[in-house]
């Protein structure tokens, strides 16, 4: 009887502790999670950079405008000292550079789609987290109320147990195992609880919602049954962030073995003019111009440039291998994915199935003790197996939601867009 005080104690201060709390719905979950999920704003945050870096390179093929104002002076012991001022307007345009230019914009706007690339499967990443701990949280709040009424049914077990021992129809021994369950069952539903609160805090967290937050999930989380065909994986993986990057990094490779050909063999010109003023005295008066173009051919740089293209021919084969490597591990990814996915999809049926099956059973069964028509044992036997039915179905459930937010996140796609 102390026991039962106390899960009932401790069952009524979380049952206290959870009212009035506020519902979340999948849709509110979704943006939420977009909007306040640090590490989806971090991304955001680095392909922003990097889209600046892209104009950034655009400005090699723009004159470079620039204007000074000098003042110098001195001092000769013959001539003594001398003073003057100086007002330049300069204006430099790059007009060949080996093609570096050329490749450094090419390049940088890979690094721009590779952020991008990035982001989406840091977004499909936190949409697959956030479905398995919303239906985790779901199975928590499921799992409370079933073991409630687990609990309940116990209880009620437990008391026409000890009524057929009273009349004489059984043992001692059934009296005490039905306690037992009703012991079980009530220490079964304190640890849903606490399950509920460390869900609760984690799906918190995608959110980007404090860990104490105290709210609840609604069951209208969306699944989608398994197409009927099975998909073209190599086709699929060909679509995928993670092999689009290795796409990108490939084209990297080539543009900076480029680069390094250009800046290190051919020549460079350079067209520049100048407009200003100079003169003894301030502001100067005496206007010149000048305008020059500049042909530079490097000849020799003790190897750094025959070394800089040899390393970047090396790099460039690596992410050769590298792409290759990424295609074929993307697809056993997809099979493999997709292979949970129609499995959990079909356990689910069958553990349904299972549950509808036991619940009939249980309710005949029960009818049946009571009328003196099955022995204890057998109705134990049936209620056991219509709780792990049920507990079954739950978790199946659960299983579903995490294969499938997997299968999506193999693909690079979730709700998160």
């Amino acid at each position: 009887m102390n026991r039962f005080i106390l899960y009932s104690f401790l069952i009524l201060s979380f049952s206290v502790s959870g009212q009035a709390q506020e519902v979340i719905t999948w849709e509110k979950a979704v943006e939420l999670a977009q909007s306040h999920n640090a590490e989806i704003l971090a991304e955001s945050k680095n392909l922003e950079a990097l889209q600046y870096g892209e104009a950034g390179a655009r400005s090699a093929f723009f004159p470079q405008l620039s204007a000074s104002l000098s003042s110098t002076q001195s001092h000769q012991e013959e001539t003594g000292g001398s003073r003057g001022f100086a007002a330049q307007l300069s204006l430099k345009q790059n007009l060949f550079a080996g093609f570096a230019d050329l490749n450094r914009y090419a390049r940088s706007k890979e690094d721009t789609l590779i952020a991008s690339l990035k982001l989406q499967q840091k977004k499909a990443e936190v949409s697959a987290r956030l479905k398995q701990s919303y239906a985790n949280y779901l199975y928590a709040q499921n799992l409370v109320k079933l073991n409630d009424l687990i609990r309940q049914r116990r209880s009620e077990n437990m008391k026409i147990v000890e009524l057929r021992f009273e009349g004489g129809r059984e043992n001692r021994g059934s009296v005490l195992l039905a306690q037992a369950y009703f012991d079980e069952a009530s220490y079964n539903h304190l640890q849903s609880q606490l399950l509920l609160r460390t869900s609760r805090a984690e799906l918190a967290t995608i959110l980007g919602l404090s860990a104490d937050y105290d709210f609840m999930v609604d069951d209208a989380i969306p699944m989608n049954e398994p197409a009927a065909e099975e998909p073209a994986f190599e086709q699929l993986a060909a679509t995928t962030p993670k092999f689009l990057q290795a796409e990108a990094d490939y084209r990297k490779g080539k543009y900076d073995l480029d680069i390094a050909k250009g800046s290190g063999f051919l020549p460079s010109l350079d067209v520049a003019g100048g407009y200003g003023r100079s003169d003894e005295n301030f502001f100067p008066e005496r206007a010149g111009w000048n305008v020059g173009v500049t042909l530079t051919v490097p000849l020799f740089s003790g190897g750094k440039d025959w070394a800089a293209t040899k390393s970047a021919s090396s790099q460039w084969t690596a992410t050769t291998h590298s792409k290759d490597a990424t295609l074929r591990s993307e697809i056993v990814n997809l099979r493999t994915t997709y292979a949970n996915y129609k499995v959990s999809s079909q356990r689910l049926k069958v553990d349904l199935n299972f549950r509808e099956a036991q619940l009939v059973r249980g309710k005949i069964a029960r009818g049946k003790y009571n009328n003196g028509l099955m022995s204890f044992e057998d109705w134990d036997r049936v209620e056991n197996e219509l709780i792990q039915s049920e507990r079954a179905y739950l978790d199946s459930r659960r299983q579903r939601f995490s294969v499938e937010a997997l299968w999506e996140q193999a693909r690079g796609v979730g709700a998160i867009l």
